[in-house]
């Protein structure tokens, strides 16, 4: 359960990071 939870966190923060480039 853990891991898809921070598989889905880190893609989020990639995407948020994204779109502050």
């Amino acid at each position: 359960m853990i891991g898809w939870k921070s598989t889905g966190y880190w893609i989020g923060l990639l995407v948020i990071f994204g779109f502050l480039k």
